[in-house]
Protein backbone atom coordinates (compact mmCIF):
# COMPACT_ATOMS: atom_id res chain seq x y z
CA UNK A 1 0.00 0.00 0.00
CA UNK A 2 2.97 2.65 0.97
CA UNK A 3 4.63 1.40 -2.64
CA UNK A 4 1.04 2.65 -4.45
CA UNK A 5 1.01 6.02 -2.60
CA UNK A 6 4.73 6.88 -3.29
CA UNK A 7 4.16 5.88 -7.13
CA UNK A 8 0.90 8.01 -7.33
CA UNK A 9 2.88 11.29 -5.10
CA UNK A 10 5.37 10.69 -8.41
CA UNK A 11 2.81 10.79 -10.96
CA UNK A 12 1.06 13.63 -9.09
CA UNK A 13 4.33 15.97 -8.97
CA UNK A 14 5.10 14.85 -12.48
CA UNK A 15 2.28 15.51 -13.99
CA UNK A 16 2.23 18.68 -12.10
CA UNK A 17 5.47 19.76 -13.61
CA UNK A 18 5.31 18.92 -17.42
CA UNK A 19 1.54 20.54 -17.31
CA UNK A 20 2.38 24.03 -17.09
CA UNK A 21 5.79 23.47 -19.67
CA UNK A 22 2.50 22.81 -22.15
CA UNK A 23 0.48 25.37 -21.92
CA UNK A 24 3.46 27.90 -21.67
CA UNK A 25 4.13 27.74 -25.41
CA UNK A 26 7.91 26.74 -24.95
CA UNK A 27 10.27 26.78 -28.10
CA UNK A 28 8.05 29.17 -30.10
CA UNK A 29 9.74 32.86 -30.62
CA UNK A 30 7.35 35.48 -32.10
CA UNK A 31 10.01 38.25 -31.71
CA UNK A 32 10.32 40.69 -34.44
CA UNK A 33 13.87 40.66 -34.18
CA UNK A 34 14.65 37.35 -33.53
CA UNK A 35 12.65 36.33 -36.60
CA UNK A 36 14.53 38.68 -38.79
CA UNK A 37 18.10 37.32 -37.23
CA UNK A 38 16.73 34.26 -38.51
CA UNK A 39 16.12 35.66 -41.93
CA UNK A 40 19.55 37.25 -42.22
CA UNK A 41 21.33 34.27 -40.92
CA UNK A 42 19.35 31.78 -43.69
CA UNK A 43 20.18 34.29 -46.55
CA UNK A 44 23.77 34.27 -45.32
CA UNK A 45 23.87 30.18 -45.30
CA UNK A 46 22.21 30.05 -48.54
CA UNK A 47 24.87 32.47 -50.22
CA UNK A 48 27.78 30.46 -48.84
CA UNK A 49 26.51 27.22 -49.62
CA UNK A 50 28.75 25.07 -52.01
CA UNK A 51 26.68 22.11 -53.26
CA UNK A 52 29.45 20.72 -54.73
CA UNK A 53 32.15 18.76 -52.21
CA UNK A 54 35.45 18.63 -54.53
CA UNK A 55 35.15 22.66 -54.85
CA UNK A 56 34.89 23.05 -51.12
CA UNK A 57 37.83 20.19 -50.51
CA UNK A 58 40.13 22.20 -53.65
CA UNK A 59 39.02 25.49 -51.68
CA UNK A 60 40.48 24.59 -48.65
CA UNK A 61 43.27 22.19 -49.71
CA UNK A 62 44.51 25.57 -51.25
CA UNK A 63 44.28 28.02 -48.32
CA UNK A 64 46.52 24.82 -46.47
CA UNK A 65 49.28 24.26 -48.89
Amino acid sequence: MEVANKLVLIFVVSLATIIPLLEADVGYNDDDVWQKRQEEAKKNMMRSYVPNPLLVTEEFDSQVD
